[in-house]
C-alpha cells in the first residue's frame, strides 16, 4: 500500500495556489461583462449577469415543477429569492 506524504513546503505551495486561483476567479467575476453592457448601456459585472441568470432559471424550475413536484418548487423559489436578496445586498453597496 502506498501513501502520499506532504511535506510543509507543499503543503504551503498548495494552500498558495488555491488562494491564487480563488482570487483569480473572484477578480474575473467581478470584471465587466463586454457583451451585457453593450446591451444594457451601463456597465454590468460578471457576477450579476450570473445572479440574474440563475434568478430566472430557479424562477423557471419553480413554474414547471410547480404542479408535479411542490417541493422542488418552493425550493427552487427560495434559492430565488436568496439570489434576489444578495442581488439587492450588491446594488446598496454590500459584498459582491
Amino acid at each position: 500500500m502506498q501513501t502520499i506524504q506532504l511535506q510543509r513546503g507543499s503543503e504551503r505551495t498548495i494552500l498558495s495556489n488555491m488562494e491564487s486561483i480563488v482570487k483569480n476567479c473572484k477578480e474575473w467575476l467581478n470584471a465587466k461583462s463586454e457583451f451585457y453592457s453593450v446591451i444594457m448601456e451601463e456597465p454590468v459585472s460578471r457576477i450579476l449577469v450570473l445572479r440574474v441568470h440563475l434568478i430566472m432559471l430557479c424562477c423557471l424550475i419553480c413554474a414547471v415543477a410547480v404542479e408535479n413536484s411542490p417541493l422542488v418548487s418552493i425550493t427552487a423559489m427560495l434559492c430565488a429569492g436568496y439570489l434576489v436578496y444578495r442581488l439587492n445586498k450588491q446594488e446598496k453597496g454590500g459584498e459582491a
